[in-house]
């Protein structure tokens, strides 16, 4: 059974540079899938032809800043306000900006919840198990770490200083 790494992001707020730089990123660590969890705020076709060529699934959810009509005009499909992926391993990733909806439901122990919206990078396991994880900012950051993404191993996360490389933190998805 293969296992699915992800590209974990969130808050570019339209940095086309950043945006660029970090599908770029993702390419070169091979990862199955990037996921931005709110607040792209596409500006213009480069990012959307970048997002639409990209090898390998890009899963979005739509942020406070994030404006239906921005994605529409670009081509790009509206996203949703959450999202689910299941991994297969079973294990469920459920996708929030974080600004509307703050409590996953249905989730088991060993899942995780992405949420973006505050830019500040958090990687901890909650008292029921469930795996609580914000990438923070590449583009914006709001903490001393500075700018931040996330990448999803299949038995780890890892919480990653940009452009360094440098590991911030890390957990394992299993306990």
């Amino acid at each position: 059974m293969a296992k699915m790494t992800y590209f974990v992001t969130s808050d570019l707020h339209g940095n086309r540079e950043m945006t660029l730089d970090l599908l770029s990123l993702a390419k070169e660590k091979r990862v199955d899938g990037m996921i931005i969890a709110g607040d792209l705020c596409p500006q213009d076709h480069t990012i959307a032809l970048a997002i639409q060529n990209a090898p390998f699934s890009v899963h979005a959810v739509r942020g406070n800043c994030d404006s239906p009509w921005d994605f529409r005009d670009l081509g790009l499909p509206i996203p949703l306000l959450s999202e689910t992926i299941v991994r297969d391993d079973l294990t469920t990733l459920a996708i929030s900006h974080g600004h509307l909806i703050w409590e996953p439901e249905g989730l088991k122990r060993g899942d995780i919840f992405i949420t973006g919206h505050t830019h500040v990078p958090e990687l901890y396991r909650d008292e029921d198990g469930i795996i609580r994880l914000n990438p923070g900012s590449p583009s914006r950051p709001r903490s001393q770490s500075g700018p931040t993404y996330a990448l999803i191993y299949p038995e780890r996360i890892c919480i990653v200083q940009y452009p360094s490389g440098r590991i911030l933190s890390s957990l394992e998805i299993r306990e």
